[in-house]
């Protein structure tokens, strides 16, 4: 306190301030832990939406991967998928869209497999 010429009150706020600590006097109001709820709310449901979005392009390069092993780097379906992959990852379009075209190249993937071409 004597460092910075603060007196105690003074020091209270300065260290709430620089440490976070939420030493308020008041307790928030009712609306206030509303607004707080559905903030959270919010950040819990982007959190979930970037999770799948996470796990749908990995399935994506799993199945990327598996035709490429398969057929081999050449193929027009190879260049398909990067074409996917890339609009994947500058196109922020809904998560609906792109599990759909998930499901669909799992089914082509899977009739690759049982025809044995591309």
């Amino acid at each position: 306190m004597a460092f910075f010429q603060l007196d105690f009150r003074q020091a209270e706020i300065k260290i709430n301030n620089d440490f976070n600590l939420n030493l308020t006097k008041t307790k928030p109001t009712y609306r206030d832990r509303i607004k707080t709820r559905e903030m959270q709310k919010r950040r819990e449901a982007a959190a979930a939406r970037t999770e799948k979005g996470e796990q749908i392009y990995l399935k994506l390069c799993e199945v990327r991967r598996d035709v490429a092993a398969m057929f081999g780097e050449d193929i027009p379906e190879i260049i398909y998928l990067d074409g996917i992959l890339e609009e994947y990852l500058s196109n922020p379009t809904p998560l609906s869209y792109w599990e759909g075209c998930l499901k669909s190249l799992e089914l082509i993937l899977k009739e690759c497999l049982l025809s044995g071409n591309p």
